[in-house]
Order: C-alpha cells, then sequence, then structure tokens
C-alpha cells in the first residue's frame, strides 16, 4: 500500500535494512499477478482492481482471526 501512496522504492527499502533489490522483486511479483501498475503518464504505481479486492480479502480475514 505504501508504494501506491506515492512512497519510494529507496524509501520503503529503509524499512528492509536498505535492500532495494528486495523490494524491487517484490514490486515485480505485484506487478506479475496484476495487483499493481504502473502510470506510464506519471510514474507512479497504482493499485489494481484485482489488488484493490484481494487486499480488502486480506483485512477481513485478518479482523475473522
Amino acid at each position: 500500500m505504501r508504494l501506491v501512496d506515492n512512497q519510494s522504492v529507496e524509501k520503503i527499502s529503509e524499512d528492509f535494512d536498505n535492500d532495494v533489490r528486495f523490494i524491487n522483486g517484490v514490486v515485480d511479483f505485484l506487478k506479475d499477478i496484476r495487483w499493481i501498475k504502473l502510470d506510464r503518464n506519471s510514474g507512479l504505481y497504482q493499485i489494481t482492481e484485482i489488488g484493490r479486492m484481494k487486499a480488502n480479502a486480506s483485512k477481513r480475514v485478518a479482523v475473522i482471526q
């Protein structure tokens, strides 16, 4: 969610021992499964409808548990 809230990969990687390569791998995975996409005009990542549905489903599961 931080990525689609306009935070950079570098900023997010600070919470993961500055491992930019790891975060780029996660970003690539999320793009591959079509949960996020890169807006070519703005250069920012956006959550897709599929990603939104999955994120909402995981929130419901977390509350139930």
